[in-house]
Formats: structure tokens, sequence, C-alpha cells
């Protein structure tokens, strides 16, 4: 995988989500900040996607589940 497919990947995601915020994770991370890093990073084909907007909602929830004043964002 290289840095155009995952762009292809998140703006799929993007598409069916209506999401524009998302968190990758696993080895293929290294293709935000490195666009073209050597071959050995680059080996797996999939990535893993993480809502970012639906990840915060569940902190939040569980923050709250505690007893913690969290402000509305």
């Amino acid at each position: 995988m290289n840095r155009e497919d995952m762009a292809h990947i998140i703006r799929a995601a993007a598409d069916v989500t209506n999401e524009y915020a998302f968190i990758i994770v696993g080895s293929q991370s290294i293709l935000g900040p490195i666009p073209y890093p050597p071959d050995v990073f680059r080996m797996s084909a999939g990535a893993d996607k993480k809502n970012m907007r639906a990840r915060i909602r569940r902190w939040v929830k569980l923050l709250r589940a505690q007893g913690h004043a969290v402000a509305q964002a």
C-alpha cells in the first residue's frame, strides 16, 4: 500500500460514513508522516480505520459514567 492507496481508503470511508476525521492505526499509519517509507513498512495491504467522532463520543460517555464533568463540544 502507498500513500495514494491510503488517501483513497480515507475518501471512501468519508463518503460512506459522512465523517471526515479518522485515526489510522497499525502499520499503515506511517503513510501519514512519511509519504514514501521503505518497502518493508508498506507490505500490509490492509488499513485499520477508526471513526474519530464516534470514539470521542464513547470516551465522553465513559467519563460521564465515571462521574467526570465533560464540556459539550
